[in-house]
């Protein structure tokens, strides 16, 4: 308990947590910004400048989820918001968010989200053109997302 205390109270320890945090971050905003291109974990690990285990060990203390659930993550949000506010084809939004091949990107999307990414598009198309009433509002599920009908 003596340890646990002590290193709360430790001002370098707390820099250095701060210092590591910061690169994790930077790295996390790799992410956002280059989530369409061809990312590798070592990629990551270079921006938070550690080496590959260290990185995923960090990220994950920190962040809850490993560096590759993230981007995939931040690639699934991509691919909904274009599926949902453009007429691009499937095949060019597979590219555009940088998955690999479109089968590997409906299998996930419909793991993800529960139905496939065409299902989705049409499903956001009549929300837009729904009553306000009648919208279908997005629920977290499983990791997911699924419509679910507006409770109001």
């Amino acid at each position: 308990m003596a340890t646990v205390l002590y290193s709360h109270c430790n001002p370098e320890k707390s820099r250095r947590r701060a210092h590591v945090v910061r690169r994790l971050v930077k790295a996390r905003s790799l992410i956002d910004r280059a989530y369409d291109e061809p990312l590798t974990l070592s990629d990551l690990a270079a921006e938070a400048c550690m080496s590959d285990a260290h990185f995923v060990r960090q990220f994950r203390a920190e962040f809850g989820i490993t560096p590759y659930r993230c981007l995939t993550e931040r690639r699934l949000q991509a691919a909904r918001e274009l599926l949902a506010e453009t007429d691009m084809p499937v095949a060019d939004i597979v590219a555009e968010t940088g998955f690999g091949n479109r089968s590997a990107f409906s299998r996930l999307f419909k793991s993800r989200c529960g139905i496939s990414p065409q299902a989705y598009r049409l499903r956001r198309r009549r929300q837009r053109k729904a009553p306000e009433d009648q919208r279908i509002q997005e629920t977290p599920r499983h990791g997911g997302w699924f419509a679910a009908a507006a409770s109001n």
